[in-house]
């Protein structure tokens, strides 16, 4: 986590010098009202090269996550989100305003120095895109693999709720156990739930038969 903060914070001092590298450009290209200077130049070069840790942080979290992807998804997902929105916020400001102040110029109706703020705007538009480019599809993929993981992680998981339909109930089940064998009473115990009245003469008499039989055998 703490390589993916230091490798955001490098990231906006890089875009950021970048696009003030563009935005110099531009005012090179076509003055308005006057050509930056080398101070100008020296601060944004200054910044591009403040920010150039931020590729091989970058990296380092990419391979990270391709090597060992429990521990350094979290990271790199965050890295990817926030260059991600930036870039969207970065393209849709700048553009925005970048038309607006055209459209204006072009209706007579523009504002002071607005070949200035749509150079910046213009520049701005132009990092916010090349950042949509880099970072929308490794979004995308790295989503869509987060959501493979999930469903397999819950395809392996036991259903304990759903039963075949040809499985016995555990009344059935416990039923079907082999039952133990009562003890065998003796001739003793025999005439004396007769005389309690326990047992009917027929019962009696036939218990006794299989006693005797047990023993002669």
């Amino acid at each position: 986590m703490e390589i993916a903060i230091a490798a955001i914070v490098s990231a906006i001092v890089f875009w950021v010098g970048s696009g003030i590298v563009l935005y110099n450009t531009f005012q090179k290209l076509a003055p308005a009202p006057t050509a930056p200077d080398a101070m100008s130049w020296i601060s944004a070069i200054a910044l591009v090269v403040a920010g150039l840790s931020y590729i091989p942080l970058e990296i380092y979290l990419r391979r990270r996550n391709t090597v060992d992807p429990s521990s350094a998804s979290g990271p790199r997902r965050g890295l990817v989100l926030a260059l991600l929105g930036g870039g969207i916020l970065a393209s849709v400001i700048g553009g925005v305003t970048a038309l607006y102040l055209w459209v204006t110029a072009l209706f007579g109706s523009p504002v002071d120095n607005w070949q200035q703020t749509v150079h910046a705007g213009l520049a701005t538009f132009i990092v916010g895109v090349i950042l949509i480019g880099i970072y929308l599809w490794p979004a995308l993929k790295e989503g869509y693999r987060s959501r493979l993981s999930k469903q397999s992680v819950a395809s392996d998981a036991p259903s304990l709720d759903v039963l075949p339909s040809d499985a016995p109930s555990s009344d059935a089940a416990f039923s079907a156990l082999p039952q133990s064998p009562a003890q065998p009473a003796t001739v003793e115990d025999t005439l004396d739930e007769l005389l309690a009245g326990k047992i009917a003469r027929d019962e009696a008499a036939a218990r006794i038969r299989v006693l005797l039989k047990g023993s002669g055998e």
